[in-house]
């Protein structure tokens, strides 16, 4: 456009008119989208399934490969002897404890084909900390059975108990924790 054109139609506009014909021309003038090829469109609805199909398949693959992981994981924080005798569960739990909670542990798992090493000593620390906690849950549990054993010895028979408070061995076996620390409190162990 010219600038008398332009001006043409911005006095135009002033005085209430419009040049549409110059608006349909720019519209025109401009790029229009390209329209999908009805082919195209056809083969990728049908590659749709297959897609899934693999990323179904990746998906599992993926999950595969960390419980490979944390199956190795659980193996390397077993290996110390104070946590031979504790449940893959319960280690797993405080690997994902620790994932959650500690962010260089979070990191080290993330990152651990990037830097093994540094999973290594994650590992190797979460296993000192669990076995310190498994530890001090070890000694309390000794000295509430030794407590037990010394209260028996000193005077008071099994059958005397069971006699006394009309319990069986295995009603005793049968007692949750609660149930049983009660129990040896009415005994006055």
């Amino acid at each position: 456009m010219t600038a008398d054109e332009d001006y043409a139609v911005n006095s135009n506009d002033s005085e209430g008119e419009f040049d549409y014909e110059s608006l349909l021309q720019e519209q025109q003038a401009k790029p229009q989208p390209a329209q999908p090829d009805p082919a195209v469109a056809k083969l990728v609805e049908e590659f749709k399934p297959i897609a899934q199909v693999a990323k179904s398949h990746m998906e599992h693959e993926a999950a595969k490969a960390e419980q490979e992981t944390i199956s190795q994981a659980i193996e390397v924080v077993k290996a110390d002897e104070s946590l031979s005798g504790v449940s893959d569960k319960i280690v797993e739990g405080f690997l994902n404890l620790q994932y959650i909670r500690d962010n260089a542990f979070k990191e080290a798992f993330d990152n651990r084909a990037g830097n093994p090493a540094a999973w290594n000593s994650a590992l190797k620390a979460a296993s000192e900390s669990l076995s310190g906690e498994i530890g001090s849950l070890k000694s309390t549990n000794d000295a509430d059975d030794t407590a037990a054993a010394l209260a028996t010895v000193k005077g008071t028979s099994e059958t005397e108990i069971e006699k006394e408070l009309e319990v069986k061995p295995k009603e005793l076996f049968a007692m949750s924790d609660h149930d049983f620390a009660e129990f040896k409190r009415n005994l006055g162990a």
